[in-house]
């Protein structure tokens, strides 16, 4: 499911957690790596000005993002972390999601078969 709050407006600080507990019962069978799926994915959607720290978690797919004061207007940060046992259209979701591109069925479809095709 789709958790999404606000920290501070001004900020634009925003945190996502996708999650769904029968996610970890159905993993995805030996030798899927979400963690490599994650930086196709990423590679593909190309998010320009945002400084972004991919590594292994605990629970699903988890983003956190916010404006990078250090770097200069415009510039953002974000952590997203990746469960090994996390599922492809849950990994697409969340950064398809990071990168404002959410509401893109197609782009969704296209995610989804890249990791297929490779």
């Amino acid at each position: 499911m789709l958790g999404r709050k606000r920290r501070d407006d001004d900020d634009q600080l925003a945190s996502w957690v996708y999650r769904d507990r029968t996610y970890r019962e159905h993993s995805e069978s030996a030798g899927w790596d979400a963690l490599r799926y994650a930086l196709q994915v990423l590679r593909v959607l190309g998010i320009a000005d945002t400084s972004i720290a991919l590594f292994y978690g605990t629970r699903g797919v988890s983003v956190d993002s916010g404006r990078d004061w250090g770097r200069g207007p415009g510039q953002r940060w974000a952590t997203v972390s990746v469960a090994p046992w996390a599922k492809r259209e849950e990994v697409a979701a969340a950064l398809m999601a990071l990168a404002g591109r959410a509401d893109e069925p197609l782009l969704l479809q296209s995610l989804l078969a890249l990791e297929k095709a490779s």
